[in-house]
């Protein structure tokens, strides 16, 4: 979409602070553009578009948007990125939207391919927390469903270079010998070593890190809001990108 039509969505857009234009435009490069990262120079060309003067240092201005306890932005060496609850902050900006059809076909798509039992469980809680809005809980259950797919085709495939990997990165930890196992260690471990290990693709990798970090808000309990565009921008990620694509 163009950048214009999707300021139009906002009301009163060209009044908004500069911080809050930074966060709502930096929304759009992430869901619109499927940016992970951005750069003050994207912001500041998003603002010629619309017409809009630009901050006096939008670079300085987003570094400060990285500190302190109302701190909306991270950064590392790639760039600037939303977190989670300033991308549900801006979403609460834009119109309501009706539960995207898409997502509910693709996972349809997975229930003639999935046979795991458990897999099919967590395939059909997601689908009825996702289509009666409850978008924590799917987010929650689409990141079961992914995480033991990827588990499983590991422990199917790959379990002596997993072991070997583990005794490299983590030498204090046991290494797997049943299936059940993986349910003792830390799903950021696990992902850490099947990176390190090279055992999964460095797309499925940054896919799993970013979606376990957006899992972990809607899991514990806090005042964050977690809108239908957060829940359709992980679970669409999940299934299109590791369960419809291998990820090894």
């Amino acid at each position: 979409m163009e950048v214009g039509a999707w300021a139009r969505q906002i009301a009163g857009f060209s009044k908004f602070s500069n911080t809050d234009k930074i966060l709502a435009l930096g929304f759009f490069l992430h869901t619109d553009r499927q940016r992970d990262r951005f750069a003050a120079s994207d912001i500041n060309v998003l603002l010629d578009e619309l017409n809009l003067e630009r901050p006096a240092n939008t670079s300085s201005q987003m570094r400060a948007m990285t500190e302190g306890k109302s701190k909306r932005l991270l950064q590392d060496t790639r760039g600037f990125r939303l977190l989670t609850d300033a991308r549900d902050t801006v979403a609460l900006w834009l119109p309501p939207i009706h539960t995207p059809k898409e997502i509910l076909v693709d996972l349809k798509k997975l229930e003639a391919s999935i046979t795991s039992p458990q897999q099919k469980i967590f395939l059909h809680e997601a689908l009825v927390c996702f289509a009666n809005e409850a978008y924590r809980a799917s987010i929650v259950m689409a990141w079961n469903l992914a995480y033991h797919h990827v588990t499983s085709l590991i422990f199917a495939h790959h379990l002596a270079a997993f072991n070997a990997r583990l005794r490299i990165q983590y030498p204090k930890e046991s290494e797997i010998k049943l299936f059940t196992d993986f349910e003792d260690m830390k799903e950021s471990m696990f992902i850490a070593v099947v990176k390190g290990g090279g055992l999964v693709t460095s797309a499925t990798a940054k896919t799993m890190k970013a979606k376990l970090d957006v899992r972990n808000t809607a899991a514990h309990p806090s005042s964050t809001i977690v809108s239908p565009i957060t829940a359709e921008e992980v679970i669409t990620d999940l299934v299109k990108n590791i369960l419809l694509r291998s990820p090894l």
